[in-house]
């Protein structure tokens, strides 16, 4: 018997499925939940990443069993295990299938499945199906989209505050991407949430800020997500009103000094908390800075002027990529203290000496870039973060050949052919 494993990879209540163009006769030109043989030497959950990587150019994370299914075809016995995956990075490229889709549960059996992959996806139907959409199925931390949330809640996908009466709900959304709603979590873990209205003073009896402030006593539940990025929201659990609701004057989206309402929640599971992703806070950064540029020199003195001073931390999660540090050494030592893209000398020595210049990849690893001396440049710290921000197309000309020049110097003709490859030269 031969083991097989497959991939449940979900997007916006949506599961990806993959119509092969290679391979086995059985399988061909039908549809199926990406996978492949477990090779030897490989458990089923590496198996199952290498396979996607491999088919799809996707990193995903294995993360646990859901159901197998064995399957007799005329040359062969198999075992088809399913798992369900989470997606990390990466832009689909096909090199074993001719089409993809996003389907939903019970839309995948419409598709001419492979036989094998028909118990798998009736399987899903019978108990996965029944548990979309439903509150006490949602992940705190996990983030989740606006449709997602509409589903779930019954509610409007509108506005930071979202009354369902269908769920005997409010939805709250803390929007961190815009400065002037930028509410913030304290170090005792209370998160002061600023109630409706953009201008002008805000009325506690409107709309909902009069639900929100008899929430303790109305028995409409609340539940709070984040946002640091367009569409992605962090479930942070169900929320309270843990002291009493207070006035302040704040600035509204006009620069006019104005009341304003603060809730003070805190999570009924007592974190104070949620995990974010570093890339997400950094895009938030970004977000509220393009505002802040549409806003006159007087206004932004204004708020200046008037802001709190206020400390927030947050969780983070970083994703770190392992350099070669050879590949990083040798990169800066044949710079020979020069900056690559600007060509001036270093702009000082560290403890040690040495010309201080950055390893930078022409492309990326974030997307997929190899760490190899065919795709490194030694950088000033100026240059290298002007290439992280503009992302100008003649720099990168440029970067593409000073490497070039490198390597034909040092006649490495192995790492020629890997460099042509990699920029299609």
């Amino acid at each position: 018997m031969i083991k097989v494993v497959a991939a449940l990879i979900k997007k916006d209540n949506k599961y990806l499925i993959a119509k092969r163009s290679t391979g086995d006769i059985n399988t061909l030109g039908k549809w199926e939940f990406p996978g492949g043989k477990v090779e030897q030497n490989e458990n089923e959950m590496q198996a199952i990443e290498r396979e996607i990587l491999e088919e799809f150019e996707l990193k995903v994370e294995a993360k646990e069993f859901i159901t197998n299914n064995v399957c007799k075809y005329p040359n062969k016995t198999i075992d088809l295990k399913l798992y369900k995956c989470e997606y990390i990075e990466g832009n689909f490229k096909l090199h074993a299938h001719s089409e993809y889709m996003w389907a939903k549960i019970d839309e995948i059996t419409n598709f001419e499945l492979a036989p094998a992959d028909i118990p798998l996806a009736q399987y899903l139907i019978t108990h996965y199906s029944n548990k979309e959409n439903k509150i006490e199925n949602l992940i705190i931390g996990k983030t989740y989209t606006n449709k997602e949330i509409k589903d779930t809640f019954k509610c409007s996908n509108m506005s930071g505050m979202r009354r369902s009466k269908q769920t005997n709900s409010l939805v709250l959304i803390a929007k961190h991407d815009n400065p002037l709603y930028d509410d913030q979590w304290t170090e005792e873990g209370i998160l002061n949430y600023t109630g409706m209205g953009t201008k002008g003073d805000q009325n506690i009896n409107f709309a909902q800020n009069k639900t929100l402030a008899n929430s303790n006593t109305n028995n409409v539940k609340i539940y709070l997500f984040e946002s640091y990025t367009t569409n992605v929201y962090y479930y942070c659990g169900e929320v309270y009103l843990a002291k009493p609701v207070y006035e302040t004057k704040e600035l509204d989206e006009e620069g006019n000094i104005r009341k304003v309402i603060k809730f003070p929640l805190k999570r009924v599971d007592g974190e104070k908390n949620t995990l974010i992703d570093i890339k997400d806070i950094e895009n938030s950064i970004i977000e509220k800075n393009k505002q802040i540029e549409k806003i006159s020199i007087l206004e932004i003195k204004k708020r200046a002027k008037n802001n709190e001073d206020k400390k927030y931390t947050k969780n983070v999660v970083v994703k770190h990529r392992d350099r070669n540090q050879f590949v990083s050494e040798y990169t800066k030592i044949r710079a020979n203290g020069k900056c690559d893209l600007c060509q001036k000398e270093a702009p000082f020595k560290d403890s040690k000496g040495k010309p201080y210049l950055e390893e930078h990849h022409v492309i990326t690893l974030a997307n997929g870039g190899p760490d190899q001396i065919y795709n490194t440049v030694a950088l000033c710290p100026n240059c290298h973060k002007k290439m992280h921000i503009l992302k100008n197309k003649r720099d990168f000309e440029k970067l593409q050949k000073v490497i070039s020049k490198y390597l034909e110097k040092d006649n490495d003709k192995s790492n020629i052919e890997n460099f042509n490859k990699l920029f299609n030269i």
